[in-house]
């Protein structure tokens, strides 16, 4: 009833999953195809199990240290140190330092 794959990097639960099917596993032993067949295969079951989401990036602002003002609006991955730069300031006309804020 089940069929003997000529590699066994791929475990009992993969091989036995609906998207897993048997034209797909002879894809997996078949040469004929211009690429990788069979990481594919396994590409799409980790897909389909739910693998960790990316961290989706924020909007944070920069605050003038001197004036308090919002004069900047940064896309950032969530996590790290808060961001602290030296930026323009047009109130006071010269550079001085952002710090990171959330809204």
């Amino acid at each position: 009833m089940f069929r003997r794959f000529r590699s066994s990097a791929l475990s009992f639960c993969e091989i036995h999953t609906p998207i897993f099917t048997a034209v797909a596993a002879r894809a997996c032993q078949s040469s004929r195809f211009g690429y990788n067949e069979r990481s594919h295969i396994v590409r799409r079951l980790s897909m389909a199990k739910g693998k960790k989401s990316k961290k989706k990036a924020e909007t944070v602002f920069l605050v003038c240290e001197e004036t308090g003002e919002y004069n900047y609006a940064v896309r950032k991955k969530p996590g790290g140190e808060k961001l602290r730069l030296s930026k323009y300031c047009p109130k006071l006309r010269k550079h001085t330092i952002h710090n990171e804020k959330k809204k």
